[in-house]
């Protein structure tokens, strides 16, 4: 799968901007954003790809994902301010100094719905974490949630399968059933 980084599509203004020390604001950022998400969309139309940015606020990511929303995961490296600073501080030759991290930190938003990873992991390991949340899938599909369903449900998750789980609704005697068993699994 392709891979980019995102700082390679800034535009030279960007570049310009932060090069000299000045933290990039909304404005500055729409345009970059919005060539990442023509990137991404041309990509998603072959194999899809990977592209690292710094999506801070759920609007940026609002604007990245315009029109491929269903075919979007993210991924949030999390680290201490002091760690991402030495990690900044290592690269060479880049135009985003460690000084402009601050003004970072003071926008990011959290991604509610992502793979959030801890970047004092090894690469490897970020790997291996990524691909397990990537390609997780049920082992085993169970309709029909009565006593027998809901036991075999809990026996299945309690020894570490995988479980997608269905039940009729039926209004006032049988609601949510398989949505309350899940969250007790």
């Amino acid at each position: 799968m392709p891979f980019f980084d995102g700082d390679d599509y800034h535009p030279e203004s960007n570049v310009l901007k932060m090069s000299k020390g000045q933290p990039l604001n909304d404005e500055d950022r729409i345009g970059w954003l919005k060539t990442l998400n023509e990137l991404a969309i041309n990509q998603s139309k072959n194999k899809g790809c990977v592209i690292v940015c710094s999506a801070l606020k759920e609007f940026y990511r609002d604007i990245l994902t315009v029109d491929i929303q269903n075919n979007s995961k993210w991924v949030f490296l999390h680290g201490s301010f002091n760690q991402i600073t030495d990690r900044i501080n290592n690269r060479e030759g880049h135009f985003m100094s460690s000084d402009l991290l601050k003004s970072q930190f003071d926008i990011l938003e959290e991604p509610k719905n992502a793979i959030k990873i801890d970047i004092s992991l090894t690469p490897n390991k970020i790997v291996e974490v990524i691909e397990k949340e990537l390609l997780k899938k049920s082992e085993f599909g169970l309709f029909g949630l009565g006593v027998m369903g809901k036991n075999i449900s809990r026996n299945l998750a309690n020894k570490g399968f995988n479980v997608s789980l269905f039940n009729r609704h039926v209004v006032g005697l049988e609601e949510n059933v398989a949505i309350n068993l899940k969250m007790n699994l």
